[in-house]
């Protein structure tokens, strides 16, 4: 569900819930249940990415469809996405962004601090988190590219594993269907099918 139709965190409960399904009827779809990755560009490489750091249950979560089972993905791409919505927030200068904030999180307090907080994927992040490739254009204007920067050097050092951060130079935000792009995915989904 997006943000117009019902707030944070429906669509990431949403999400979740999808997960569960997919482990739930693996064997019927013919996917591996160990194997889940989720991926997306902008808002939605925000959502994939809270994916791969939520633990198993949170406090706001209330889908209990599949109790039991595990909603959680073993990798993420991740495209031109926000990861810390409190940065966006205290350093974006446009209406618009502020605008579309508020109604992500309508219930977040006048500075939308908490819900910010809530809703970053930034603030989850542990050694439990997903395997992530991070694909970030550096003249992006929408998702600071030194966010990205951030998160990868945070999945690392919380993991001990490498978070790779596939830098295009002088791109901005609109970079999901780059011709860079797809050959990276393709590479981190065969590696994660390996292993």
């Amino acid at each position: 569900r997006l943000s117009g139709e019902a707030p944070f965190p429906a669509a990431v409960t949403d999400l979740r819930h999808a997960i569960r399904f997919l482990r739930e009827h693996a064997s019927e779809i013919g996917i591996n249940r160990s194997c889940i990755i989720a991926e997306g560009h902008s808002a939605g490489g925000h959502l994939a990415s809270l994916l791969g750091v939520l633990p198993e249950r949170v406090v706001w979560d209330d889908d209990d469809a599949y109790y039991g089972v595990s909603s959680r993905c073993q990798g993420v791409v991740s495209i031109a996405a926000h990861y810390d919505l409190q940065g966006v927030a205290d350093t974006v200068i446009d209406e618009e962004t502020l605008q579309a904030l508020r109604e992500f999180l309508p219930s977040a307090d006048d500075n939308l601090s908490e819900g910010l907080r809530l809703a970053s994927p930034e603030y989850y992040v542990d050694e439990d988190s997903a395997e992530f490739i991070v694909i970030h254009g550096d003249g992006d204007k929408v998702a600071p590219f030194y966010h990205a920067e951030v998160f990868a050097d945070d999945i690392e050092g919380a993991t001990g594993r490498q978070a790779e951060l596939i830098t295009l130079p002088g791109e901005g935000h609109c970079i999901w269907d780059g011709p860079e792009v797809y050959p990276e995915i393709v590479r981190f989904v065969q590696r994660l099918r390996r292993t």
